[in-house]
């Protein structure tokens, strides 16, 4: 295995008592497998590294784990863009479990971390500087007690995941003294990024506010559909599931929920104003519902009366 020198961190592939050593050398994690003894025989852990002391770069896939800081009073703020997979975190003076999941780029305090529990995932991480304090654009602390701080302004997210790509794409075919300059701009460019002052959060909140007015313009414009799906509404507006979930709660709305609520207020509309001949089942069927005997119910439920009386009283 591979050992880190300056601005080298080394790589390789690994069984799962050797995944557990890089582990807790590089990760300071301290490796619990989920599963029987074939899942520890089918363990497979990659990860390639470069850096110096305490700022550092990896990229690591691995299969399902628990893991728990090994050295808690070591733990150190790492930016976290996660490529695949999803996890739940727990933090020791935190509030229950935090679910991060493919897309999501997060700070994380290790020395917060109670518990985490990952699925098999790849991710890229970026350790940042001890002495680093930082405050986020909206003027949370990451170090307030939660070990998960999500980065959801999607400008800054964007920017630094872009950043996160290019140094695991072209970072190892650099020379040493080069990949040192990238990495060390790249750490700069983070900590800059993430000191916005506490005057910005308005620029913060509007950049969120765009992307719910995205998300919720292409769930207007393609309500009719039937097989719309979260996943594509996320990929549409440039954002994670778990990014666009958030977006919503902080509005105490759902994204199937706000769908709902269009196609109710579109087919009441419709009502209205289609021909007499024309079936309630094919208005609804027109509006993204399938089943009719839900869509009634759902209408009632909305509205108070069911789309028989709507259309009744709107006629007369």
């Amino acid at each position: 295995m591979a050992q880190g020198g300056s601005n080298s961190g080394g790589s390789g592939r690994f069984t799962l008592d050797q995944w557990r050593q890089v582990s807790r050398e590089r990760y300071n994690w301290d490796l619990l497998l989920q599963g029987d003894a074939d899942a520890a025989n089918r363990f497979v852990g990659e990860y390639s590294a470069w850096g110096d002391g305490d700022t550092r770069f990896l990229h690591s896939r691995a299969m399902a784990a628990r893991v728990r800081p090994f050295k808690p009073a070591q733990g150190r703020i790492r930016l976290v863009f996660l490529l695949s997979g999803k996890a739940r975190i727990s933090a020791r003076a935190g509030s229950g479990w935090k679910e991060v999941g493919q897309g999501d780029l997060f700070l994380l305090d290790t020395s917060l971390v109670k518990d985490a529990e990952w699925t098999a995932h790849s991710d890229l991480c970026l350790q940042l500087p001890s002495h680093a304090d930082l405050p986020l654009a909206d003027g949370a602390d990451c170090r307030t007690g939660e070990a998960v701080t999500p980065v959801d302004d999607p400008v800054l997210s964007n920017a630094l995941k872009a950043q996160l790509r290019l140094l695991a794409a072209r970072g190892g075919e650099l020379p040493e003294h080069a990949r040192a300059r990238m990495l060390s701009s790249m750490v700069d460019l983070t900590v800059m990024a993430l000191r916005a002052p506490a005057s910005a959060a308005g620029d913060c909140a509007s950049g969120q506010d765009i992307l719910l007015a995205k998300a919720q313009q292409y769930l207007q414009t393609h309500f009719r559909r039937h097989d719309l799906s979260v996943d594509e509404v996320a990929a549409a507006v440039g954002c994670s599931r778990t990014s666009l979930y958030r977006l919503f709660s902080a509005q105490s709305l759902t994204v199937l929920g706000c769908l709902r609520e269009i196609r109710l207020q579109r087919c009441h509309a419709a009502l209205a104003e289609s021909p007499p001949q024309v079936n309630i089942a094919r208005i609804a069927f027109q509006h993204g519902f399938v089943d009719l005997h839900a869509f009634t119910r759902l209408f009632k439920r909305r509205f108070g009366i069911t789309p028989g009386q709507a259309r009744a009283s709107r006629s007369g």
